[in-house]
C-alpha cells in the first residue's frame, strides 16, 4: 500500500466527511491527478478531493470494494486492453479513460502541432508533418497492438510494446522511421506463442471496437514515440543538429495544451469524459 493511503475500509469511506469534501477520486499516479483535475476545472466541478492510489492494482482492488463491499469513493482507471475485452467491471462509481492511457488523450495531432507553430514552424508544414507521423505509426504499429489484446486476452504475459519505444525499436531508432525488421522478428516471437486463432480473435475485436488504433498504443510508448518526434521536428525547424527535452517539459507542454483545448471545447476526446465526469455529479 502506497504512503499516505488509508489501509482500512472504513478510513476509504470516510475520507470524504474528513475532507469535508463532496466525493473522493482516487487516481493512480501524480500525472493523472492534473490530468483528472483539469477535466473537473474545465467542467466547473468543485470539492472533490483527488487522492493518489500508487497503482493500477490498488485501483482495482478499490473497484472490487466498490462493487463487492459498497465501498464510497470514485477512481478513475486507464482503459488499457482490460476494458475493451471486458475483464474490468463497470460501475457509477469508476471512471474511464478514453483510450489505452491518459497520453493517448494527452499525446494528440494538434498538441504536437501547436509545439511546432511555438517555434517558428509553418501551419501547414507541422500539420503534414504530424499527420504522416500519425499515420505512419498507426500502420506499423497496429499488428503488435492486435497482439497486446491478445495477450490480455488469454493472459499470456508477454512483453509486446511495453513502456518505451527504446525496448523494442533499439536506441539508435528515429522518429520518422522504424526498423521494420525489429517489428517483424517482434511478430515472429510472438506468434510462436500466441496462435493465429487467438489472434484472429483479437483482430475482430479491433475491427469491432476500436475506432482509432492511436488509442490503443500503449500511453508510455506512445509519450516515447512523441518524444522523439518532438525532438526531430525541432531539430528541422530550428536547424540545429540537437535538442534536449526532457520527459517532464514534453508532459508539461502536452498538460498545457490539453487544459487550452478542454477549456474551448477543441479536444475530440471531450464528450467523452464530460460523460464520464457526470458520474461525480449524479452519484
Amino acid at each position: 500500500m502506497s504512503k499516505g493511503i488509508p489501509r482500512g475500509l472504513k478510513a476509504l469511506s470516510v475520507m470524504n466527511r474528513f475532507k469535508k469534501v463532496s466525493a473522493v477520486l482516487y487516481v493512480e499516479g501524480p500525472t493523472d491527478r492534473v490530468f483528472w483535475k483539469t477535466l473537473l476545472d474545465s467542467k466547473g466541478i468543485e470539492n472533490i478531493s483527488i487522492e493518489i492510489a500508487g497503482s493500477c492494482t490498488i485501483i482495482d482492488d478499490y473497484i472490487n470494494k466498490i462493487l463487492n463491499e459498497n465501498l464510497e469513493i470514485f477512481v478513475a482507471r486507464d482503459k488499457d486492453y482490460k476494458y475493451t475485452l471486458n475483464k474490468i467491471p463497470q460501475h457509477e462509481r469508476v471512471l474511464f479513460t478514453f483510450g489505452h492511457s491518459i497520453e493517448n488523450t494527452l499525446v494528440y495531432n494538434e498538441a504536437i502541432i501547436d509545439i511546432g507553430r511555438s517555434i517558428g514552424g509553418e501551419e501547414e508544414y507541422c500539420s503534414l508533418s504530424v499527420q504522416s507521423w500519425h499515420e505512419y505509426i498507426i500502420n506499423q504499429l497496429q499488428p503488435l497492438v492486435i497482439r497486446e489484446f491478445a495477450n490480455e486476452a488469454i493472459g499470456s504475459g508477454l512483453s509486446i510494446l511495453g513502456d518505451h519505444g527504446d525496448n523494442l525499436f533499439g536506441k539508435t531508432w528515429h522518429s520518422d522511421k522504424f526498423p521494420t525488421e525489429r517489428i517483424l522478428k517482434k511478430i515472429e516471437e510472438i506468434d510462436e506463442i500466441i496462435s493465429a486463432q487467438d489472434i484472429l480473435a483479437a483482430t475482430n475485436i479491433v475491427v469491432e471496437k476500436c475506432n482509432d488504433i492511436y488509442c490503443y498504443i500503449r500511453g508510455h510508448f506512445l509519450f516515447s514515440l512523441a518524444l522523439k518526434f518532438v525532438k526531430e521536428m525541432m531539430i528541422t525547424l530550428l536547424d540545429k543538429k540537437s535538442v534536449n527535452i526532457s520527459n517532464d517539459s514534453l508532459m508539461a507542454m502536452f498538460s498545457m495544451a490539453f487544459r487550452g483545448a478542454i477549456d474551448s471545447g477543441r479536444h475530440p476526446h471531450r464528450e467523452h469524459y464530460m460523460v464520464e465526469l457526470d458520474k461525480l455529479i449524479t452519484n
